[in-house]
């Protein structure tokens, strides 16, 4: 949906395909209130802002401790969807990242291979981190509900 990709020509781009789902998706995620979007495609771990109709809302508070970015938010009331794209096992296969990165990102990483693992707390919480193929967390994330 929301994607930083320089891939913009023809019916099957990564930009015509985001733009195709902010159209039809993104008015549902807003009326029922969905906090997180997973997308795929593309070869790449990216994390975007709390965003809808290309602007952010809001932007969690976030942390940086060595090569790891720590990011949590308070989401009460509702503010707007976060989208993740998660494709890394093809990571490096996806060189079109943007000259000047997209507002609406907060985290981006092309170059390692990895996968994200999910933990929710019954409607209290959910947790997102990011883990390249040697075990080493990039990046994570934390939506708290009151």
């Amino acid at each position: 949906m929301y994607i930083d990709s320089t891939n913009t020509v023809g019916n099957g781009s990564d930009a015509y395909v985001g733009l195709l789902l902010r159209d039809s998706i993104e008015p549902l995620m807003l009326k029922y209130q969905v906090d997180v979007g997973f997308w795929g495609h593309h070869h790449s771990y990216q994390r975007t802002c709390f965003v809808l109709n290309g602007t952010c809302l809001a932007r969690p508070t976030t942390t940086t401790e060595g090569n790891t970015t720590t990011s949590y938010f308070y989401s009460t009331p509702f503010v707007a969807p976060i989208n993740f794209v998660v494709g890394t096992a093809g990571a490096t296969s996806s060189t079109n990242l943007q000259p000047t990165v997209p507002d609406y990102i907060e985290y981006i990483n092309d170059s390692e291979h990895g996968y994200a693992l999910v933990e929710i707390d019954s409607d209290k919480s959910f947790h997102l981190s990011f883990i390249t193929e040697t075990g080493t967390l990039r990046d994570e994330f934390w939506i708290y509900k009151n």
